[in-house]
């Protein structure tokens, strides 16, 4: 009767460790798994700001400062930037994520009776980056100073339902000055604000990223000169619309860029237009169209000088301008983009509301766009170093097919 009485109280010992040791394992996993959670999180937002050798560095500062206010020991964290193929990872050597993995050693209490161990190392991981989703925010600045948004006189902007984010960090980021109007729902600003804005507004948000930062943007040795062009790339050579004809171009590197003064109807057919060197102007009467087009400003490396520099994009005409950016069918690379200053260029932008509108995103991360005239600016997205509104323009719905694609959100991912 001892005997089994032994045993029964061996098996009863056995089966309280199991279920004490498993209780404790569980809270200690659950315990990891928000430390690795926050590591990563933390680690991933300092990856939206980029991708280099500097920006990793302080993700990971990051990723070890979040786990130790979560409990972890630093010893113990394991931080994989980018996620090493041998972790299983989707996201595994893409440099735009963050994996961190937690250890925990964890008492395993009666259970140590049944082995030559008294503690358990409880593992959690964690992956998190920017995804490419949807891109939706309607305007966006990223320079610093006084007034990298603003708006002066009777000016009116109505972005509808889009929203508004303004990176400096000067006490008057943003500017409404005269009787001019913003509405929005909502603006988000790094810094303040003076005048009054019809929206909710949010200062001393965080910096907002560039959502197109890692963009690659296209070489001219991948495109051919267009049969339109006014010049070579040894020549660069503005070509000059006066004609009060129709006139028709087509896509290709455009060497002097492309200047209408005319009164005649110009359309792009669908493609990607490169100007190399001159920008595009319109200040004619002429109306322009164009679906499924993609413009790149930049200038003639092989000339960059006179028409081959750099040049303003000006779309200033009185005609009806309707430019339509690529949807992902007609074009899988540049989908959702319908202007794009080389990042090198700096030189303004300025878009004049009209009858039709545009839809798309307008890229200038270091220039000024300036927003003229009274009209629509249709499903139009902006990215620019600043933005200065000078007529009455109204933002309207995006199109769905036309809105690229940008990693601009730290999530967890796995």
């Amino acid at each position: 009767m001892l005997v089994v009485t032994a045993v029964m109280l061996v098996g009863m010992i056995a089966m309280l460790g199991l279920v004490m040791g498993s209780g404790v394992v569980h809270s200690s996993r659950r315990h990891a798994q928000r430390a690795a959670d926050a590591a990563a999180q933390a680690g991933a937002r300092q990856l939206l700001a980029g991708t280099n050798s500097t920006q990793r560095a302080k993700a990971q500062a990051a990723a070890l400062y979040y786990a130790s206010l979560n409990g972890a020991n630093t010893n113990n964290v394991l931080i994989e930037i980018p996620p090493a193929a041998s972790s299983g990872s989707a996201f595994a050597g893409s440099n735009k994520f963050i994996r961190v993995e937690v250890a925990l050693p964890t008492p395993i209490g009666l259970m140590r009776l049944f082995t030559n161990r008294s503690l358990a190392n409880v593992r959690a991981s964690a992956t998190g980056g920017a995804p490419l989703t949807a891109y939706t925010v309607t305007v966006v600045t990223l320079g610093e100073g006084r007034g990298m948004f603003s708006t002066g006189g009777t000016a009116t902007l109505d972005t509808g339902t889009g929203a508004i984010r303004v990176n400096s960090s000067h006490p008057q980021a943003v500017v409404i000055g005269g009787t001019s109007y913003v509405h929005t729902s909502n603006m988000g600003i790094v810094g303040g604000y003076s005048g009054t804005i019809d929206g909710s507004v949010t200062t001393g948000t965080p910096l907002f990223p560039d959502p197109f930062a890692d963009k690659s943007w296209p070489k001219l040795s991948d495109y051919r000169r267009s049969p339109d062009s006014g010049g070579n790339a040894m020549h660069p050579d503005t070509l000059h619309i006066t004609s009060s004809a129709p006139v028709t171009l087509r896509p290709g590197i455009y060497y002097g860029g492309i200047r209408i003064t005319g009164s005649g109807p110009v359309t792009l057919l669908p493609g990607t237009y490169i100007m190399a060197g001159g920008g595009l102007e319109i200040t004619g009467s002429a109306s322009l169209t164009g679906i499924d087009v993609f413009i790149y400003n930049t200038n003639d490396p092989t000339h960059p000088t006179g028409d081959g520099d750099y040049g303003e994009i000006r779309l200033e005409g009185t005609g009806d301008i309707s430019l339509q950016a690529p949807t992902k069918t007609a074009d899988s690379t540049y989908y959702g983009f319908s202007i794009v200053n080389d990042p090198l260029n700096n030189e303004d932008v300025r878009i004049r509301g009209t009858a039709t509108g545009y839809f798309g995103v307008v890229y200038a991360r270091n220039s000024l766009i300036t927003l003229i005239g009274n009209g629509t600016f249709g499903g139009l997205e902006v990215v620019s170093r600043a933005l200065q509104v000078q007529g009455n323009g109204t933002f309207g719905v995006m199109d769905p097919e036309r809105i690229p694609d940008a990693g601009w959100k730290a999530v967890l991912v796995e």
